[in-house]
């Protein structure tokens, strides 16, 4: 979701960017030209990063499992890929498969930079780096390094090739592959707490409007004492509680996977 702000800096229009075919398409290619740069750097044996996504645990997947049954869905063992494929499929139509995704992406780990080539799960890819935004991301800049160093030795005769330093040396790239993915994951919550500042100002001017506009929502989880929401639109979330729902008294059902009212027995 893009956030426009006015002249004065406020946040006053949201709008969804939905990616077309010519994006999908540079995706693809830039897909391609990490693999095979990572190829490459493990092939030669280079000191190098890695993007890694570690296979996910099995207590995890079988947490996930249990959460499925609740919803009457069963699958096979997760821990094979074609099942997890299959179970994508089938939460592709499921009414409930926007909060269901969300789920099985939270029972799987948080890809990594790494001085190992230990692939990527997530995207099914033995050989995997990130080489393409060398402007904007300095694992980018440190790869762009190690094979711009390959490039210029690649002329030389082999012996001399032995002989000669690379970019960095493998202790090095062990420290840098932590420093970088802690600085990652700082810039990225950052980043979300500067975008629910902006989102926070936008519905603040929406409750102030004498004629409300209504938004979209999904339910995505359900806690005795209310629950959570999300609007599909913007991807803003939050949590409502069971004193806003006038219409009826709701409570939670056993399996906690509803709010049912008493008087109405309307279900949420």
């Amino acid at each position: 979701t893009k956030i426009f702000v006015d002249a004065e800096g406020y946040a006053d229009r949201l709008e969804r960017i939905e990616h077309d075919e010519s994006h999908q398409l540079i995706e693809e290619f830039m897909l391609a030209a990490n693999e095979a740069v990572s190829q490459v750097t493990r092939e030669h044996k280079l000191p190098s990063l890695y993007r890694v996504h570690d296979k996910p645990d099995i207590d995890k997947l079988g947490e996930l499992r249990d959460l499925l049954a609740t919803f009457q869905i069963k699958t096979g063992d997760l821990s094979r890929r074609p099942e997890v494929v299959k179970l994508l499929e089938t939460l592709r139509t499921h009414p409930q498969g926007y909060t269901l995704r969300t789920q099985l992406l939270r029972s799987l780990k948080k890809a990594v930079y790494r001085a190992s080539a230990d692939g990527h799960y997530g995207l099914n890819k033995k050989d995997y780096t990130h080489f393409t935004s060398p402007i904007r991301r300095y694992s980018d800049l440190v790869v762009h390094r190690v094979f711009d160093s390959y490039l210029s030795k690649t002329s030389k005769d082999s012996e001399e090739l032995k002989r000669s330093r690379s970019a960095y040396s493998a202790g090095q790239m062990d420290s840098l592959g932590e420093h970088l993915s802690l600085t990652e994951t700082n810039s990225q919550e950052a980043e979300r707490e500067s975008q629910k500042i902006k989102l926070a100002e936008f519905f603040d001017r929406e409750l102030a409007k004498e004629n409300k506009t209504v938004f979209k929502a999904i339910v995505t989880d359900i806690r005795g004492q209310g629950l959570f929401v999300e609007l599909t639109d913007s991807m803003t979330f939050g949590f409502v509680q069971l004193s806003a729902l006038t219409d009826d008294t709701y409570s939670a059902t056993q399996d906690g996977s509803a709010l049912v009212g008493r008087r109405t027995k309307k279900k949420i």
